[in-house]
């Protein structure tokens, strides 16, 4: 899942789960981003940035998920899915990234350290 054919799928995973209500294409920006994590594994990210919502698209190990943000601050960013029954959580915090599956006491680490490819 590389490029062109990455970025389509996160701009149709995206587009399934906005709002019903249409949001015009120039209130949407995108920045798609590779991940180098625990020294091997490969996460692609494409962050989507409407007016009202932040949503991110992940793929990894053969899968693909679409992720909300859930909380901010100046410095951390936490997606989590909207749907209920995934619960998957994409954590920035500066310029590293981890990705977590769970929820409260379960919440178990998949990639730690994941750190953006130049």
């Amino acid at each position: 899942m590389r490029g062109l054919d990455c970025l389509g799928r996160a701009l149709l995973t995206v587009a399934l789960i906005l709002p019903a209500r249409a949001v015009p294409a120039q209130e949407i920006t995108f920045n798609p981003e590779t991940y180098q994590c625990d020294g091997a594994a490969t996460v692609y990210a494409t962050y989507f940035d409407t007016a009202l919502r932040r949503y991110v698209v992940l793929g990894f190990d053969g899968q693909q998920i679409a992720l909300e943000a859930a909380a901010h601050d100046p410095r951390d960013l936490r997606y989590e899915s909207p749907d209920p029954r995934d619960s998957h959580v994409w954590w920035l915090s500066g310029d590293r990234a981890m990705l977590l599956h769970g929820t409260g006491d379960d919440e178990a680490l998949i990639y730690g350290e994941c750190l953006p490819m130049d």
